[in-house]
């Protein structure tokens, strides 16, 4: 990105350079369609930067997207985890209880 800036203002400067007041002139033509290849060139080379800057800020809400999944699958099977370890402890309880009143009989 660092470096298409670095074209950009280059380029902006040559069409700067061109633009300033030249004196013996030969070839007005030439010189106009020089101008307006190097503005293509800046325009090129703006869009692909702002392209390339749309394409990572893409890239990382992706990848944000995907740790929020990983976490939220962690939680989710703790979640589950936990749950199980109650329901293996009441059953445990009930198991325990029910013993327990037998001996009492």
């Amino acid at each position: 990105l660092e470096a298409q800036k670095n074209l950009v203002e280059d380029q902006q400067a040559q069409i700067d350079e061109y633009n300033a007041p030249q004196e013996g002139s030969a070839n007005d033509h030439q010189q106009d369609d020089r101008a307006r290849e190097l503005e293509q060139a800046v325009k090129d080379a703006e869009e692909k930067a702002r392209q390339e800057a749309q394409e990572k800020a893409e890239a990382e809400i992706r990848q944000k997207e995907e740790q929020i999944r990983q976490e939220l699958q962690a939680k989710e099977d703790a979640l589950r985890a936990k749950e199980e370890a109650m329901q293996k402890q009441l059953e445990d309880q009930n198991r325990l209880a029910k013993e327990k009143q037998k001996q009492l009989e």
